[in-house]
């Protein structure tokens, strides 16, 4: 179990801390698990990191790669305690120190399904100071599970989500039982279910189409009531985002189209991409390359979808690509991820904030240490020997 009276106290020196969205040379003290700049003077232990990057701790408002953890194969499920331990190791190995584990709450049933949901969130709760970083819930919504309101609102309630984002995959499993049968088998075998079966299932839901938009209307009204941040998932038109902006869900993940995109500028949402999408050069499934939005400025945030290395990873490619500098790329995992979901103690190396930090050595680019909540969680042999002699 870790707890604040665990925090190491330090101070750091860098000529290169990320402040003001800027690398420059400053110093930073950790004390009883928060930041503060540039003390004149600190009783607390000193190192000195040369050129080492100072940087806030990465935020990942969408990653899924969890579900291999819990199920390495999908018929091999892994027991909550391992699985998550075994997470926040991966996590925080990446520089990761606020985590949304991005949950379907689906018809798909197994691991996406709505009991599933509710067993994930209860090990969270149990198992919340075990962890290191700050494991969190997204769930994401399918939006014709129109029974399903005073469950999701009741789990909503007594675990205290905080982020949604509705979801509608039915379109997507009718095309592939039109063009390509054997995903529909693949994705319906993960459940235990045949084709038929799975798409007998995709069927009966869209009877619920006429009933979708007037439940949403409803649902989202009583989410933002609760202060939960709302978003829509794979947009892939202009119209899509227009709607779900009416709803009050600002966030617009995963755009298809360059006007979904473009839309969800114009009335000031935000927009996520994954990073692999970056750090590929290009999407796994065939929509828009992600690089292509960065350059137009229209991504606010990345996140790390199905590969927790990618978000480190993508922030040097768009530097090494003169698409945007390290700092401004970095803030696309950091400040704008804890602005959009208003995460006000974290995303950035301000005063009182958590200290949830890294450093990372550029010439490698490896991270040789993290920090959550002022506790060094990893550290690296380049470190390790800095530290034991402060």
């Amino acid at each position: 179990m870790y707890t604040d009276t665990m925090c190491s106290d330090f101070s750091f020196s860098s000529s290169n801390v990320l402040i003001d969205g800027k690398l420059q040379k400053g110093s930073l003290t950790i004390e009883q698990g928060k930041i503060q700049l540039d003390r004149e003077s600190s009783p607390y232990r000193h190192c000195d990191m040369g050129n080492f990057y100072i940087l806030p701790g990465i935020i990942d408002l969408h990653g899924d790669g969890f579900e291999r953890h819990l199920f390495p194969r999908p018929s091999a499920p892994v027991e909550h305690t391992i699985a998550l331990k075994n997470l926040s190791n991966e996590l925080i190995y990446n520089g990761i120190t606020t985590a949304y584990l991005a949950q379907c709450y689906s018809w798909e049933g197994g691991y996406r399904s709505p009991e599933f949901t509710t067993e994930l969130l209860t090990s969270l709760k149990i198992l919340k100071n075990d962890f290191m970083p700050d494991l969190r819930l997204q769930i994401r919504f399918e939006t014709h599970l129109i029974d399903e309101k005073k469950y999701l609102i009741d789990l909503i309630d007594q675990f205290n989500i905080d982020y949604l984002v509705f979801n509608n995959h039915l379109p997507e499993a009718i095309k592939k039982w039109e063009n390509d049968k054997p995903r529909i088998e693949a994705w319906a075998g993960q459940t235990g279910r045949t084709g038929e079966q799975h798409i007998k299932i995709v069927k009966g839901y869209l009877k619920n189409n006429v009933k979708v938009k007037g439940f949403l209307e409803k649902l989202s009204g009583e989410l933002k009531r609760r202060n939960i941040t709302l978003g829509s998932h794979d947009d892939d038109s202009p119209s899509d985002r227009e709607y779900y902006n009416s709803l009050g869900a600002y966030i617009c993940e995963f755009p298809t189209t360059f006007q979904a995109a473009e839309a969800a500028k114009k009335n000031n949402n935000g927009v996520i991409m994954g990073a692999p999408n970056i750090m590929r050069g290009g999407s796994q499934a065939g929509n828009i390359d992600a690089i292509n939005l960065v350059k137009s400025d229209l991504v606010d945030c990345l996140v790390s979808d199905y590969y927790y290395p990618a978000l480190l990873e993508s922030v040097w490619k768009m530097a090494d690509m003169k698409v945007r500098s390290f700092e401004n790329s970095y803030e696309m995992i950091s400040t704008n991820p804890a602005r959009l979901l208003n995460l006000a103690d974290r995303g950035e190396l301000v005063d009182n904030t958590r200290a949830d930090l890294l450093i990372l050595n550029p010439d490698n680019r490896k991270i040789v240490a993290v920090f959550c909540r002022g506790i060094p969680f990893f550290v690296s042999n380049e470190l390790v020997g800095s530290l034991s002699a402060a």
